[in-house]
């Protein structure tokens, strides 16, 4: 890697040091050819030295940086400030990679799970009506010209699949501020819950619609585990902790039968053989799938039932 060093703080020339031996490691974890390794230390470079905190923890954790760095290039999204994608953040003593709403939508896109994803606030006096699996939620938000919008009562996230199907997230303040109160920074009275809420209360909605493409792409899975762990927040364990008790009502249950039968298969094997590996518990009746897990099993079994017919049209060629 080479960078033009002239007439600069000898902290910014350190942190090339740190990051220039990693760039071996770098291309072997590349998954995406947006990023390399030459413009994100520069983008690093950047990120740090406008803000003297950082640049203290980076100092004391310089292992930290590069492993954060390295992240970069195994989920495959840039640090560049302009794109307000991903950023370096302290947490907890080391530096951080953090991925804004704006860059796990672009990974999931990215990387084929989804055409498109977007996200939005619900405020008071908004219309809004939800819908069925796989269908979009109707949002009409109230007259802005009216006066002051009401405060916000949740938050959606919608992800369209390739097979047109819509994948939906939607979340009450309540559980916004059970999932906030699970994160280090408002402990401690700062960090991004405190400047900027709107886009943390957006990014929540995106990681939960996001989650549920997991499996479709290992940049997925890999950025929900970075976010998890450096968030100190398990997103998988928030949403069994709130939706446990739920069990899918009957029109799910049928769509679910109906599903399986579509793909060929028999409930008792289909429940013995993959059911833990898709919500990770096992069951044994269709009754005992909560809504969130049935969600997890329909969005699966609607995958399989689109490649089962791609293939039997192309054999019929």
């Amino acid at each position: 890697m080479t960078t033009q060093l002239q007439a600069r703080p000898e902290s910014l020339n350190t942190i090339e040091q740190w990051i220039g031996p990693i760039e071996a490691d770098f291309s072997a974890r590349l998954s995406s050819n947006d990023v390399n390794i030459a413009s994100e230390a520069g983008f690093a470079v950047q990120i740090l030295s406008a803000n003297s905190f950082s640049m203290g923890v980076a100092q004391k954790n310089p292992q930290s940086l590069r492993d954060a760095v390295l992240n970069v290039a195994a989920i495959g999204i840039s640090l560049n400030p302009a794109e307000k994608k991903a950023y370096l953040v302290p947490r907890g003593g080391a530096i951080c990679l953090d991925i804004s709403y704006r860059g796990l939508a672009q990974i999931a896109v990215d990387s084929g799970a989804a055409e498109w994803i977007e996200a939005k606030i619900v405020y008071a006096g908004d219309e809004y009506i939800p819908a069925g699996i796989g269908e979009k939620p109707k949002h009409t938000p109230a007259n802005p010209f009216t006066g002051a919008k009401g405060q916000p009562v949740g938050v959606y996230a919608i992800a369209k699949r390739k097979d047109g199907s819509y994948a939906v997230r939607e979340l009450d303040m309540a559980r916004i501020a059970s999932i906030r109160s699970r994160s280090e920074s408002p402990k401690r009275g700062s960090g991004p819950w405190k400047t900027d809420e709107e886009e943390m209360i957006l990014k929540t909605a995106v990681k939960a619609v996001v989650k549920s493409l997991q499996g479709t792409s290992k940049r997925i899975d890999a950025a929900i585990e970075m976010l998890n762990r450096d968030e100190g927040i398990d997103f998988n364990g928030e949403q069994k902790k709130t939706m446990r008790d739920i069990n899918a009502d009957a029109n799910i249950q049928s769509e679910v039968m109906r599903l399986v039968a579509e793909n060929g298969l028999q409930w008792e094997q289909f429940a013995a053989t993959n059911i833990a590996s898709i919500i990770g518990r096992q069951v044994i009746d269709v009754s005992e799938l909560t809504a969130l897990d049935a969600g997890k099993v329909i969005a699966m079994l609607e995958m399989r039932l689109s490649k089962l017919r791609q293939r039997q049209q192309e054999q019929a060629q």
